[in-house]
C-alpha cells in the first residue's frame, strides 16, 4: 500500500484524486448543518412514513428523503423560477407521466417521485451498474436525464 501511495503521491494523481474527492469540504458551512439537523430533527418526522411507504429495495426511504431535502428542503410547498413544485420538485411534464393530480400534497408528491426517479433507474443502460446505476439516477431527476445522456456521450 505504501509503495502504491508513494508512486500516486509522485506522478500527482493523488493530489488529483483528493482535489476531486474531497475540496467540497472547504465549503463547510456551519449555519447550514445546524439547518439540516433542525429539520432532521422536526420536519423530516412528519414525512418519514411515507418516505418508508414509497422505498422499494434499491430506493430506500432515506434515499428518497435526501433527493426531497436537496429538492426541496422538505418544503411540500416549494416552488422554483422554473415551474417545479412540492417536496419533490416535480415538472409538470414530470408529475403527467406519474400520474400526479397535485404536486403540493407532500404523499402524493413523494410517491410520484419515487415512482418518476424508479422510472430514470429503469431506463438507464444496462452498463450502468452497482451504485452508480442509483447515482446516475439521483443525478438525472434533478437535472434531467437528457442532459445527463448528453454528458454521457461526452465521456
Amino acid at each position: 500500500a505504501n509503495k502504491f501511495f508513494a508512486s500516486i503521491e509522485k506522478t500527482g494523481e493523488l493530489d488529483w484524486l483528493v482535489d476531486v474527492y474531497f475540496s467540497y469540504l472547504q465549503d463547510f458551512d456551519f449555519v447550514d448543518t445546524n439547518t439540516f439537523h433542525r429539520r432532521v430533527e422536526n420536519t423530516l418526522p412528519l414525512y418519514e412514513s411515507t418516505f418508508k411507504a414509497a422505498a422499494n429495495d434499491v430506493l430506500n426511504w432515506m434515499v428518497l428523503a435526501a433527493l426531497a431535502y436537496q429538492e426541496s428542503h422538505w418544503n411540500p410547498d416549494a416552488r422554483s423560477p422554473t415551474g417545479v413544485r412540492g417536496i419533490m420538485m416535480m415538472t409538470m411534464a414530470a408529475a403527467k407521466e406519474v400520474k400526479l393530480h397535485n404536486r403540493l400534497d407532500p404523499v402524493q408528491s413523494i410517491h410520484a417521485g419515487k415512482e418518476y426517479l424508479w422510472r430514470i433507474y429503469e431506463k438507464l443502460p444496462p452498463e450502468i451498474i452497482g451504485q452508480d446505476r442509483l447515482w446516475i439516477a439521483m443525478a438525472s431527476y434533478n437535472i434531467g436525464p437528457a442532459h445527463i445522456s448528453d454528458v454521457r456521450k461526452w465521456v
